[in-house]
């Protein structure tokens, strides 16, 4: 499992991109079975998982969460169980 957190800062769109996009299929490639990416830019918690060559099947799941200021703490609303 890999844990990321993209870039909050409204200039480094780019590195939030980079999370979503080549990172991730790099991760998938490298047969990682789940991706948990935290996308400070819309406040969601993506879960990626079923590695498929070199990307994740197409059924992502996302909650929202909250991330204090700081950057110090993370704390879940709802959860991931289906």
């Amino acid at each position: 499992m890999v844990l990321e957190m993209t870039s909050g800062r409204r200039w480094d769109r780019k590195g939030a991109e980079r999370d979503r996009g080549p990172k991730r299929r790099g991760h998938a490639a490298a047969d990682i079975p789940l991706y948990l990416l935290l996308d400070r830019l819309d406040g969601k918690a993506k879960v990626f998982s079923e590695p498929r060559g070199d990307d994740y099947a197409p059924h992502a799941h996302s909650e929202p969460f909250h991330l204090d200021r700081t950057g110090h703490s993370i704390v879940a609303v709802g959860g991931f169980g289906r």
